[in-house]
């Protein structure tokens, strides 16, 4: 198991916020693989709910590397960090009631979700993009032309085993 002093990712995370994660996640893809610095310049300016939540939890991941650093003794450079993972996911939902006419009541839902961030060195995020499994690496693109040659690549070997 890796050692303390050689801890390269921080994460920080918000559970149970008061929004809805498919909201969330659109300010979340704006953030994903950019710096921190510039990360939170880019959440002030956003007009969505969900940035200043975002931008508090991206600062709290750089200062869980900044104290890390300071209690361990190693070298963190907090302005080159990178946010390596940022993910959405649902939380409980809370079921509410809202009264009608005539004694009546309609049920409601709010919506809560968890955010999680990472902040990592950018050495550490290209050394581990490298490093993926091979079921986690995305496929290459191929033209329709190289598919059918390979198609019919295919195809001449069956034959030519018969």
């Amino acid at each position: 198991m890796a050692d303390e002093n050689d801890k390269k990712q921080f994460n920080a995370t918000a559970r149970n916020v008061r929004m809805s994660a498919r909201k969330a996640r659109l300010v979340i893809d704006l953030v994903r693989g950019r710096n921190a610095g510039d990360a939170m310049a880019l959440l002030q300016f956003v007009n969505k709910r969900a940035a200043p939540a975002i931008r508090k939890l991206i600062q709290s991941a750089v200062a869980n590397a900044e104290e890390h650093a300071s209690r361990t003794g190693t070298a963190v450079d907090a302005d080159n960090l990178v946010v390596s993972v940022a993910r959405v996911d649902e939380g409980a939902r809370m079921k509410r009631w809202r009264p009608r006419s005539r004694g009546m009541a309609n049920p409601y839902t709010r919506y809560t979700c968890h955010l999680h961030v990472s902040v990592a060195a950018p050495e550490w995020v290209e050394e581990q993009k490298k490093t993926r499994p091979t079921w986690a690496k995305r496929r290459q693109r191929v033209s329709k032309d190289q598919r059918l040659a390979k198609r019919a690549e295919k195809a001449g070997s069956k034959r030519a085993g018969k």
